[in-house]
């Protein structure tokens, strides 16, 4: 196969698979399963404050990859929905802090434990094999992409936010050691 032919496959095949993940596993999740009470970036604050605890806004905003009037009208749709509360420090009024509430923490947990099970679900149809290349091809992929990343800030991005410290082996954390070496 050439070159040209190989990116191209890889292309179309990386295209397709982060829309049957975004389509087919966690849109259909949230609207069947959890008939539409959050959208999926609202999981994604949802998460981020689950694996982070309590943060300021512009945390949030950061973590997140978005602006700060973003974040704060994600915040104020959680807020409404009595999932994650948002309160003024005392010692300075402009400073706002968030937090997940119980309900909140719980959903994402019901959230999370759902996705997993489709995908324990989809793994499983899988033939073993075909199932241990595809797990050492995505991991071998994902440390290939980010070794050309030096950008701090797109990396910040891409993170998982599996809280203040990455998970042993994390790439994005080596990666983020690496851009900051530059």
């Amino acid at each position: 196969m050439s070159e040209m032919t190989i990116v191209g496959t890889a292309e179309k095949a990386t295209d397709l698979f982060v829309s049957v993940l975004a389509k087919a596993l966690t849109e259909r999740l949230l609207t069947e399963t959890f008939e539409g009470r959050v959208t999926a970036a609202q999981v994604q604050g949802l998460r981020y404050l689950a694996h982070n605890e309590e943060r300021l806004m512009s945390d949030l905003a950061d973590g997140l990859g978005i602006s700060y009037p973003a974040a704060t009208k994600t915040v104020e749709r959680l807020v409404k929905k009595g999932l994650v509360v948002r309160e003024s420090d005392p010692a300075d009024r402009r400073v706002v802090r968030v937090r997940l509430t119980e309900p909140g923490a719980q959903l994402i947990r019901d959230i999370d434990g759902a996705r997993s099970q489709m995908l324990t679900t989809v793994l499983a149809s899988l033939e073993p094999g075909d199932r241990d290349s595809l797990m050492r091809g995505m991991s071998a992929f994902i440390a290939a992409a980010l070794k050309q990343v030096e950008d701090g800030d797109l990396l910040t991005g891409i993170c998982l936010h599996c809280g203040d410290t990455h998970q042993p082996g994390c790439p994005v954390a080596a990666a983020l050691q690496r851009s900051q070496r530059v």
